[in-house]
């Protein structure tokens, strides 16, 4: 309510009451007065809300320093802890353990060329388990952009192969073969297509050349062989489905049939 229309409702409630005249002016002045204060306290209530932001806003300055100090001591801290594991390392390098935990607190600082060589030094003393393995090529893989990356990376995923029988390192060995001769056909492309250039079809041979040394490192394992004779189905079925021609449809058919005909002929828990 403003201060005109309220005193004018005051003017009004005294026009009923004896000696208006007497006493209007004084009910006039004391309420403009009283309004006026009405008006002025908000205001006042906001400055010192106003003041309370601005004492917060500093504490949340001081905050954010004493994070950067929490930073700086987490830092501190990991670093202390990569060359304790570094020194356990020299002394005892057949402490397995000790080389993993190295690897982990050297991926945790970021310091990408000591991953790889502590990686390297732990390969080079014993046959690394599939999750290791797994790890350091997805690793790599997200880091690897051009095609010479691409080459060492499916080097590396064939050393991890050279361990022991393990079928996933198979498969990963495969894939990324796949993805460096043969991108159009990996099980993440899109839709099949046609090869659209030479180079492109050039490739299927060293994808066929990666499953085979896949079927014969690891297509007899009971359990896990079917995975590999499925990848094999797979590529081929793409290069099917990608023929452009009646020709080139039938001499993939004949190929397809031939490879089942050899998955039948193998003992495995899927037939």
């Amino acid at each position: 309510m403003s201060s005109l229309h309220a005193c004018t409702c005051f003017e009004q409630a005294s026009l009923a009451l004896p000696g208006y005249h007497h006493v209007s002016i004084v009910v006039r002045a004391e309420a403009v007065a009283l309004l006026e204060a009405m008006a002025t306290a908000p205001e006042d209530v906001r400055m010192d809300e106003d003041n309370d932001d601005d004492d917060s806003d500093d504490d949340g300055s001081d905050d954010d320093g004493s994070d950067d100090d929490d930073d700086e001591d987490d830092d501190e801290a990991t670093a202390a802890a990569v060359q304790e594991v570094q020194q356990r390392v020299a002394e005892s390098p057949q402490d397995f353990s000790a080389h993993l935990e190295l690897v982990r607190l050297l991926k945790q600082r970021a310091e990408l060329d000591d991953v790889r060589e502590a990686r390297e030094q732990m390969a080079a003393l014993f046959p690394l388990p599939e999750a290791v393995w797994l790890e350091w090529l997805g690793d790599e893989e997200r880091l690897a952009e051009s095609a010479e990356e691409l080459q060492a990376l499916q080097a590396l995923a064939l050393r991890a192969c050279e361990d022991y029988l393990v079928v996933p390192l198979w498969l990963r060995y495969v894939e990324l073969t796949q993805k460096l001769h043969a991108p159009w056909t990996a099980e993440d492309a899109p839709e099949p297509r046609a090869p659209q250039a030479a180079g492109d079809a050039a490739g299927v041979p060293q994808v066929r050349e990666a499953l085979e040394k896949g079927l014969t490192a690891g297509g007899l394992h009971l359990s896990e062989g079917p995975k590999l004779w499925d990848a094999y189905e797979r590529f081929e079925l793409c290069l099917l489905a990608a023929a452009t021609d009646e020709a080139a449809r039938g001499q993939q058919a004949k190929v397809v049939r031939a490879l089942y005909r050899r998955r039948l002929a193998v003992p495995l828990l899927d037939l």
